[in-house]
């Protein structure tokens, strides 16, 4: 099969790839693809991804496709196309079944199911979602997941993947972290355990983008020629309607009315029956408002019974389950308009009221747009959006200028986390983008076609000024470092990473969900994707400190709801909301008004707490020998679909092998004595109603092992120990208190382990002492410590290896043993010892002789 007739399977058209689509596929990836929008670039990245893991056997195309938007509206229209290309291409299947399985990555979406993507880390597989939900797990603190997933996620994320970062002109800090994670996997800071790459796409690139002091040290802030695929000036592409479509332009003093006037100038008067009408604003709010007087002027036009245009309004701060069906209203008719020359005959049309939404990725063809003037990367995208098929005669864009909302979440308080700005962006940015479009309007009017004189300013010293990208929430390297711990600190918080996921508008988000109750809710309340709202940190601390409101956030420790104060509301957190305290109209979205009460979509019954539980325990009775040997074998069988170091593979084999006799413990054991089998030691069980051993069993095999590693068994290393410790995510990098302050997770000193043949043969005492900070030990003289045992935190942190200052101790783990992996490549680990055990789980059988 040729790529082209690959390409037209999959799209389902006669139509084959344009010229630079072929030209991915057939050539070596790139660094950047600098196509203009409207050419198909997401169905180029995907399809030649899929050409080159499943017709070429491609060995440098790694196994992960990681796709990273800004948006989630464009999350949820990517992830049907990908599907529908995979189902004509027949090879979409889910985990485990050895094709190619596609998931959305977003908020609330806990994964309780008995297989997911990240237990089937060495097929292939596609990730489709927002900045903020990738670039956080990036980052080792995943929103809207459990914190104890953070490090399988991470893991999957830095090794063996293709990031794609699409429309990045819209993702502010997020593109400075996407660029700084490419050089922190370089020589100069820690290599993964599996080779990743990195391409960014946008239509309007600007200089600067890689940028950051890191990247110049290490001569990595320009990109090579031979790095980035252009479109070629001969490109046949060059021809088609999106290069050809005519756009005229309109500076306009003020906002346009709605209804009709003495001039016959508003936006219904010169609204087109059978076409899109799109009115753009900057600002939530904004767009509300001029929503609702839509919908009174519609109101009035009814009763004259005169065919009226149907309202939409498209925001980032609706629920996903009230966005849909407007968005499929829109995209349904976008895509008729292209089999009837533009305009839709006996229908009125759609007026259009958004938000950033629409700029990029949205494929919909307008006649009119109306827009409040924005940073020029964005009115180039929104300008997009215009006769974009080139099939509208008479396309007509009318640009003002914003005014600052004084008032709310965007005003010019000094609290106000846009003070100083016009809605989300700096003035001087629309102060520039304003005399572009006038040097834009003026070429127009020269004579000159939009497409060239569009090129003209983009190339010229103004316009590449307007385009230029300037870091500011840079991670750096000993930021990134620290963020491999995933215990909470003091206050029993964690590192807030939303300054380097997004700051385009200043202002981070939390997701927030309505419950049906009063006092407090139940602990049976949980949500999906569909009933989360996003609201921006600053609006929902406002709502709840002036309508004296309380919001309540899982706290996975204890398994319960609590109450949350406004100062500890942080970005990234999924909060609960009583439903009577209101703030949602199901229209209108987030309006912070009490007033607006959401009817439908509330918390679903199911609790949170199924994304933390040892659910891989509770499956049917198995013995722990049983498993232990299921374990090893499906860590024998995941460690040979990788290339990796033999004492790495070794080590995974072996925490495999002993990951669970914590289970041997007497309390962990007592819950099960009514209804066991058999005398057991087990592994897994059924039908067990309240099990609570209050302790981890993991921390239990952890240092029963290590007692074993101290005596000289040559089975252990520190390495082995570690990943025994992690396979649930609870236990990691610090042994910590959970009850009295004298125990490490529940076990106390002293605390015995039962012989279990065939592993070791006498009891073993568990020790207490690595849980110790400082190394234990006694001083000789005064020149000389002798360490009479490591810390748990010190054979972490020669694992990990150098820090970004180059400082790390060298005495914690014997000479010989694998040290120095770096944070991805150890993580890589833990994961592959987490899904060995969940395999060992869900399909039990592997390790054992027929």
């Amino acid at each position: 099969m040729t790529y082209d007739d690959f390409f037209k399977q999959a799209t389902g058209h006669q139509k084959g790839p344009y010229d630079y689509q072929r030209r991915l596929a057939e050539e070596s990836w790139p660094n950047l693809l600098d196509v203009p929008t409207g050419l198909g670039k997401t169905a180029a990245i995907v399809l030649a991804w899929i050409w080159k893991r499943r017709e070429k056997k491609d060995a440098e195309t790694p196994r992960r496709l990681v796709y990273c938007l800004p948006m989630r509206v464009l999350v949820e229209q990517t992830y049907q196309n990908v599907c529908a290309w995979l189902q004509r291409l027949e090879i979409a299947g889910e985990p485990g079944q050895g094709k190619v399985s596609v998931h959305m990555l977003l908020g609330g979406s806990g994964d309780v199911k008995k297989a997911t993507w990240a237990d089937y880390p060495e097929e292939d597989a596609i990730l489709i979602g927002t900045q903020d939900m990738l670039l956080s797990r990036a980052l080792m603190r995943g929103y809207g997941m459990s914190r104890y997933q953070w490090p399988v996620h991470f893991a999957l994320l830095h090794n063996d993947v293709l990031w794609v970062f699409d429309e990045v002109q819209l993702m502010g800090a997020g593109l400075s972290t996407s660029v700084q994670l490419e050089v922190l996997q370089s020589e100069s800071f820690w290599r993964p355990a599996l080779g990743c790459r990195f391409l960014w796409m946008s239509a309007t690139p600007g200089d600067g983008m890689f940028n950051t002091k890191d990247r110049r040290d290490n001569n990595k802030h320009e990109i090579a020629k031979d790095q980035i695929l252009p479109l070629r000036s001969d490109a046949p592409e060059r021809n088609e309607p999106v290069f050809l479509a005519e756009k005229e332009i309109e500076i306009i003093s003020k906002q346009p009315k709605i209804g009709t006037g003495m001039n016959k100038d508003g936006i219904f008067d010169l609204h087109e029956a059978g076409r899109i009408s799109l009115i753009v604003v900057n600002t939530v709010r904004q767009a509300q408002g001029l929503y609702r007087e839509l919908e009174t002027a519609i109101g009035k036009r009814k009763n004259k019974k005169s065919p009226v245009p149907e309202p939409l309004l498209l925001h980032g701060r609706m629920r996903p389950r009230d966005r849909k069906d407007p968005m499929k209203l829109l995209l349904g008719f976008s895509e008729r308009q292209k089999t009837v020359q533009g305009s839709e005959p006996n229908h009125p049309g759609f007026i259009v009221i958004a938000t950033q939404v629409v700029e990029a990725g949205v494929d919909i063809s307008a006649s009119r747009l109306w827009t409040e003037i924005a940073p020029w990367p964005s009115v180039i995208q929104r300008l997009g959006r215009l006769n974009r098929d080139g099939r509208l005669s008479g396309a007509k864009a009318f640009f003002w200028m914003p005014k600052a909302d004084r008032d709310f979440e965007n005003s010019t308080k000094e609290d106000a986390p846009n003070a100083g700005r016009i809605g989300p962006y700096d003035k001087s940015a629309l102060d520039a983008a304003k005399n572009l479009l006038s040097v834009l309007k003026s070429k127009q009017q020269s004579g000159q076609r939009y497409r060239a004189a569009l090129d003209e300013v983009n190339n010229s010293s103004d316009g590449k000024k307007a385009k230029a990208i300037a870091h500011t929430s840079v991670i750096r390297p000993t930021d990134f470092y620290e963020l491999f711990s995933t215990e909470p600190d003091l206050a029993g918080g964690f590192t807030d990473v939303s300054r380097f996921v997004r700051d385009a508008d200043n202002d981070p988000d939390v997701e927030v969900f309505w419950g049906d109750f009063d006092d407090r809710p139940s602990d049976d309340l949980d949500c999906t994707p569909e009933i989360l709202c996003r609201v921006s940190a600053y609006a929902l601390k406002r709502f709840l400190r002036d309508k004296k409101v309380k919001a309540w956030v899982w706290n996975q420790e204890l398994g319960n709801y609590e109450s949350i104060s406004v100062t500890a509301v942080c970005p990234g957190m999924t909060l609960l909301l009583p439903r009577n305290a209101g703030g949602y109209s199901e229209t209108l979205g987030w309006t912070g008004d009490p007033k607006d009460r959401p009817e439908s979509g509330l918390a679903l019954v199911g609790r949170p707490s199924k994304r933390d539980e040892d659910r891989w325990s509770e499956t049917e009775w198995l013995l722990l020998s049983d498993h232990l040997r299921d374990a090893k074998a499906e860590a024998s069988y995941l460690c040979g679909k990788f290339v990796l170091r033999d004492a790495h593979k070794n080590a995974v084999i072996c925490a495999a092998s002993w990951h669970d006799i914590g289970k041997i413990h007497e309390r962990w054991c007592a819950p099960l004595h009514a209804k066991q089998p058999g005398p057991g030691p087990w592994a897994k069980f059924k039908d067990v109603s309240v099990f609570r051993p209050n302790l981890r069993h993991e921390a239990a095999s952890a240092l029963a092992a290590w007692s074993l590693w101290r005596q000289g068994d040559q089975r252990l290393t520190g390495l082995a120990i570690y990943l025994i410790a992690t396979h649930h995510g609870k236990v990691r990098t610090v042994l910590r208190s959970t009850r009295n302050g004298e125990d490490v997770f529940g076990i106390s000193s002293g605390d015995v382990l039962a012989p279990l043949p065939g592993w070791y043969e006498h009891p073993i005492s568990l020790d207490l002492t690595p849980r110790l900070f400082a190394t234990p030990g006694y001083w000789v003289d005064d020149s000389t410590f002798e360490i009479t045992m490591p810390s748990w935190t010190s054979v972490v942190s020669e694992l990990l290896g150098d820090g970004p200052d180059g400082s790390n101790a060298n005495d914690a783990i014997p000479e010989g043993e694998p040290k120095d992996l770096g944070p991805f490549a150890l993580a890589f680990l833990e994961m592959l010892v987490i899904a060995a055990d969940h395999r060992a789980s869900t399909a039990p059988g592997k390790g054992r002789v027929r």
